[in-house]
Parts: structure tokens; C-alpha cells; sequence
């Protein structure tokens, strides 16, 4: 049993470098040589979190042994913050860095999108903003906002004549 049990920790030993680091220069390496930027933007938001992450445990170094389960709750929020499923590294840059950067920097950044939009679009899949981005240059953001209200069934579907394609809406409204 003994054995077990050494195998157990050796495997907790090795989560935690996997999932923060080597797993995060695997993903970077193949975002950066995609052709798809928002990947790229993911892993740069990730690799500052671990750094501020990293600098803040440089400070806390003789205080952190003390924090019980320290290792496990470091690794659970690692975890959220790298996997995709998640998209904790967006979620954490856009609610708590971004703002803080900002506010002390008095950084002036161009602004494309309202910050409720840029929120909200932080929570999607890069597949699906791709997406989004090619039906407003093809259609306008007026037929993506009917789109978008017809898919929330907020509006009737009278309503949606600023469409330029019914028929594609149709086979979209379909598919929900």
C-alpha cells in the first residue's frame, strides 16, 4: 500500500508544474503559430497572471507555508485559469487586471467595443467570435443584432426584416 500511496503523491507532486507551466507553453506554442490571434491574446493574459501570481509569491514566500490546502487551492484556480473550458485568464484579466492597469497607469486604450460587450465576448469560444465578426462584415451589425434578438426570442419575428437574408436566419433560428 505504501507504494500507492507514494505513486499518489508523485503524481499531486507533478499537477501543478503541469498544468501551469508546461501545459501553458504547449498551448502558446501552438497559438502562436496559428493563424488566429484571439488564442494568442488568451496565452498573453495567462502568462501575466502567472507572473503577478508568481511576483506575489515571491512576497508571501514565508507566509505561504502556513495557508492550509495552499498547493490544492493553487492548483484548482491554475486550472480554471488555463483550460479552455473555462477561460478563467480572460475572466480574471477583464474583471480585476484590465481595470487595475488602467485606473494606475492611466493607460488610454483603443476602444472597438463598449466594456459590457468586451465582457461578454470573453466568455465565448474564438471560433464563434470568428464567426460573429464575418456575418457583421458580410450582413451589418444591424442583421447581426436581429440575429442575435431572434435567437434570444426577445423580439417578434416581424421584427427581424432588417435581415438581408431571411432564408439564412431560417436555418439558423432552425437549428436552436
Amino acid at each position: 500500500m505504501d507504494w500507492l500511496r507514494m505513486l499518489v503523491f508523485e503524481l499531486y507532486a507533478w499537477s501543478d508544474p503541469l498544468i501551469t507551466f508546461w501545459y501553458p507553453i504547449i498551448a502558446s506554442f501552438v497559438a502562436i503559430s496559428s493563424s488566429n490571434k484571439a488564442d494568442d491574446k488568451l496565452w498573453i493574459m495567462y502568462w501575466m497572471l502567472y507572473s503577478l501570481v508568481s511576483t506575489v509569491e515571491l512576497i508571501l514566500a514565508p507566509v505561504i507555508p502556513w495557508i492550509p490546502f495552499y498547493a490544492t487551492i493553487k492548483f484548482l484556480i491554475a486550472s480554471w485559469l488555463v483550460l479552455p473550458q473555462f477561460r478563467g485568464a480572460i475572466v480574471v484579466y477583464e474583471e480585476v487586471v484590465r481595470p487595475k492597469f488602467n485606473f494606475c497607469f492611466n493607460i488610454a486604450t483603443e476602444v472597438t467595443f463598449t466594456d459590457g460587450e468586451r465582457r461578454w465576448s470573453a466568455y465565448i469560444n474564438p471560433d464563434t467570435n470568428a464567426s460573429a465578426a464575418l456575418y457583421i462584415k458580410k450582413y451589418g451589425t444591424d442583421a447581426f443584432e436581429a440575429l442575435m434578438k431572434l435567437a434570444t426570442k426577445s423580439i417578434k419575428v416581424e421584427d427581424a426584416v432588417k435581415v438581408e437574408k431571411i432564408e439564412e436566419v431560417d436555418e439558423i433560428k432552425s437549428s436552436f
